[in-house]
């Protein structure tokens, strides 16, 4: 269940301009299965936010975390979190399932078809429909990372979006799935953090505009490239760059991917 854990903070690392890798110490726990996340807020004071880490081992979970400006009397928490050292305690909520794993709860898409039962049949012609019964539950990685029901995931991410990505690369350190990884940033000098696959196909572009929809055009290049293979597509990032591939974040199915004629049931907004 969800449970509160008073965290220390025991390393902060800049990736790129007022972006943060944050490691926090939160001691024995469970590694949680993606698509997860935690709530992170300041001792004493009842604001928290949710983030995807993106690893999670020796009790030390990593968050990639951008600070804000404070923006007048708006209540926000990374301009607290930006006063935090190291060795400073934090709140930390463990943890919350974007998507629940078991089939009473499928994961799903507006027509109903899972991400578990996309990525579990290689034919071209379509994907399994079958749901999954809570007595052989399983997850979107564990579809992915099984080499007999497998094809290829294209990852689409902007900025911070990179996170439950890496979640789902990161776990349990899969040999089997192939990759796509298209990822969008802003600084020639970002570093992008603990991707370590060997089946990936990596491209980075970087961007000029803060919402990133500056180079839609070279994704859908990207895409063109792999149109007419059996691919499942995730895409997360600011909402005007998520509207642009995929359309609206929570709803119309939409952007470029529907304009190349990739099926609604084929993409996931994370």
């Amino acid at each position: 269940g969800i449970t509160e854990k008073v965290g220390i903070i025991n390393g902060i690392e800049c990736i790129a301009e007022n972006i943060y890798l944050y490691k926090i110490f939160i001691g024995d726990a469970s590694s949680p299965i993606p698509f997860y996340t935690v709530r992170l807020g300041i001792l004493g004071q009842s604001l928290t936010r949710p983030y995807s880490p993106v690893n999670f081992s020796g009790g030390v979970i990593e968050c990639i975390i951008k600070i804000y400006e404070e923006a007048g009397d708006r209540e926000m928490f990374t301009p607290q979190l930006s006063k935090l050292k190291e060795g400073s305690e934090i709140r930390v909520i463990w943890y919350i399932h974007k998507y629940s794993i078991y089939s009473t709860h499928s994961i799903t898409s507006t027509n109903n078809n899972s991400i578990c039962n996309k990525l579990c049949n290689n034919d071209s012609t379509g994907y399994s429909t079958n749901s999954i019964t809570s007595t052989n539950y399983t997850t979107v990685c564990n579809k992915l990372y099984d080499s007999t029901e497998y094809n290829t995931v294209c990852m689409i991410s902007a900025g911070t979006g990179i996170t439950p990505m890496l979640q789902l690369l990161n776990h349990n350190n899969p040999t089997n799935p192939n990759f796509i990884f298209i990822y969008v940033y802003n600084s020639k000098s970002q570093k992008v953090p603990l991707i370590n696959h060997g089946n990936i196909t990596y491209y980075d572009i970087i961007s000029h505009n803060i919402q990133h929809t500056d180079i839609i055009s070279n994704i859908q290049d990207i895409i063109r490239l792999i149109i007419n293979k059996p691919v499942v597509y995730l895409v997360c990032g600011p909402d005007s760059f998520v509207h642009s591939v995929g359309g609206d974040r929570k709803g119309a199915y939409g952007g470029i991917l529907k304009e190349m004629g990739v099926l609604e049931k084929d993409c996931y907004k994370l």
